[in-house]
């Protein structure tokens, strides 16, 4: 009898083996998604051991985090978000209570991103964080039923940035080969609306000269400007326009 018990053992060890790869594979295999995939992973997990199971309260049990990741694409809205990641109707409503003073989970952009961290067996969501563009970021964090949001600037450095051009053809085609993009002609020509008719009253030879502070942060471009001024030669008149217009990254 004894012998038997023992060969029925040490058959069912692989099997038990086997059926626990089977179990931690399916764990860590994602699901399938179509369009933008959320990038989900743990963040910490404690270890599974056959002693009873422990209260998170005790000392040593790590609660069970998880981190998300979305970049929000064109048509996406926040509600297609929040469903596609299995986050609860109610979590959004109290996120858009605390939203009030910002409004700006309901202006979603694409290239935005949201960051959510999800705590527990039923995943509440003790943090969200939207990255509006490169120098603000949008963050919720859980407070008693609700969430308190604050936005934090990040620090800014200017450089300064010099545009020279010739008028060849037109301002726009030769605005465009001076390096300026369309964001930036139409925000530096509404300063001479009223004082140049640039269908009519350009030359070829007219000059320009604009001034720029392109805003970095930690040393990479934001996509973001202020414009200071303009210096316009008009058929040798010497049309000048100083502003502090900021000028946007429009992908945001």
């Amino acid at each position: 009898m004894n012998k038997a018990r023992d060969l029925l053992h040490q058959k069912r060890k692989p099997i038990i083996i086997a059926g626990l790869l089977v179990i931690a594979s399916g764990i860590m295999l994602p699901e399938k998604e179509t369009g933008a995939s959320p990038d989900i992973r743990p963040i910490s997990i404690p270890i599974q051991t056959n002693a009873p199971e422990k209260q998170a309260s005790e000392p040593g049990v790590l609660p069970i985090y998880q981190e998300i990741r979305y970049t929000i694409e064109s048509g996406d809205t926040l509600g297609a978000i929040f469903n596609k990641l299995d986050i609860p109707p109610a979590t959004m409503y109290r996120l858009l209570e605390a939203d009030e003073s910002f409004v700006l989970l309901d202006n979603l952009m694409p290239g935005q991103s949201v960051l959510f961290v999800r705590e527990g067996d039923n995943k509440l969501v003790t943090r969200m964080q939207l990255t509006v563009n490169q120098i603000n970021t949008l963050e919720f964090i859980r407070d008693g039923d609700g969430y308190s949001g604050t936005l934090k600037i990040h620090e800014t450095e200017h450089i300064e940035r010099s545009v020279r051009g010739v008028i060849n053809n037109n301002l726009y085609v030769s605005a465009i080969e001076a390096g300026l993009s369309p964001l930036e002609i139409d925000t530096f020509s509404r300063l001479f609306e009223d004082k140049i008719n640039f269908a009519r009253d350009l030359r070829a030879g007219d000059t320009f000269r604009i001034l720029f502070n392109d805003i970095y942060v930690d040393d990479e471009p934001t996509g973001q400007s202020i414009l200071k001024g303009v210096v316009f030669n008009n058929k040798g008149k010497l049309l000048r326009e100083v502003a502090d217009k900021i000028i946007p990254d429009y992908l945001w």
